[in-house]
């Protein structure tokens, strides 16, 4: 399956957290912005589709609260998710207990597609 995580630049502005298959090819990725007062920001989640469905997601979004925790002292995490209609995101971080900060939410059209802008959080 996978065997580790690999964490770039930790300490700076643009860190970026990368999810290893054992043969070291990228499967997934997240990166994440540091704000004041105990809060980061998740500005992107990525796993490739052929690993979706069977908890790599979850593993590295884990992976990023633990880095987020115990190396940036974060109290809350804030992200916007950007879900087709119709799409699972919101589930994907509700199942990870995170929790939807407003109930009235924003669209955004990109040309092709559809988009809620769905603001959620969750205090660790």
């Amino acid at each position: 399956m996978y065997s580790r995580f690999y964490v770039k630049n930790i300490f700076t502005k643009f860190p970026k957290i990368e999810l290893l298959t054992q043969q070291n090819q990228v499967i997934g990725s997240t990166n994440y912005t540091i704000a004041n007062n105990g809060k980061a920001y998740i500005n992107n989640i990525y796993v490739e589709p052929e690993y979706r469905k069977n908890g790599d997601g979850s593993r590295l979004l884990k992976y990023t609260e633990h880095i987020l925790r115990d190396y940036h002292h974060t109290e809350k995490i804030a992200l916007l998710v950007h879900e087709p209609f119709q799409d699972e995101v919101t589930s994907f971080f509700k199942k990870n207990d995170y929790v939807i900060s407003c109930d009235s939410y924003k669209i955004y059209d990109e040309g092709v597609t559809l988009f809620e802008l769905i603001p959620m959080h969750k205090y660790l």
